[in-house]
């Protein structure tokens, strides 16, 4: 019995002991990744939990929240790759460098919490590039097969001509 209750004495206090945080993955996204800000040591019983971005909670900066029903509200910067997970996890659908910057979490449980976390997306390749590579790749394949197929006819003919005189 003191087994199961300390469970969940420390299971109901420990987020609000240690506080709420969020993981970014993948930890260095490039342009195009699909990013996940998580948040973790929050109690599944939050009141409200509402993303920010910027570094502080002022409503004019809300992009998405949710309530304890786990009902989904936008607020003003809302953008379209943004979503949120019924566990108040932070989705960011193809990722831009714009998308750069503060992103705060603020969440109301037992407590009011709040934290800040800093993203960076990296510029990927631009699709020009990607396309050379491919193009650039075929041809060089196109062009070591020919260069193969010449060199074996050749030696090959020499041996013909070689058996025949």
């Amino acid at each position: 019995m003191r087994v199961s209750v300390l469970s969940v004495f420390l299971a109901t206090w420990m987020p609000s002991i240690l506080g709420i945080e969020i993981e970014i993955y993948p930890e260095s996204p490039v342009e195009g990744n699909t990013v996940i800000l998580r948040v973790t040591n929050i109690s599944d019983t939050f009141i409200f939990l509402n993303w920010y971005k910027g570094d502080n909670t002022n409503s004019d900066q809300q992009i998405i929240g949710l309530n304890a029903a786990r009902e989904r509200r936008n607020g003003s910067q809302i953008f379209p790759d943004a979503d949120i997970f019924t566990n108040g996890s932070l989705k960011i659908s193809s990722a831009k460098t714009n998308h750069s910057g503060d992103y705060t979490v603020s969440v109301q449980a037992a407590q009011l919490s709040h934290k800040t976390v800093k993203l960076t997306v990296t510029g990927g390749l631009p699709d020009w590039i990607i396309v050379l590579i491919v193009i650039s790749s075929i041809l060089g394949v196109g062009l070591l097969s020919g260069l193969g197929v010449f060199l074996y006819k050749k030696h090959s003919g020499k041996e013909a001509h070689g058996q025949v005189i």
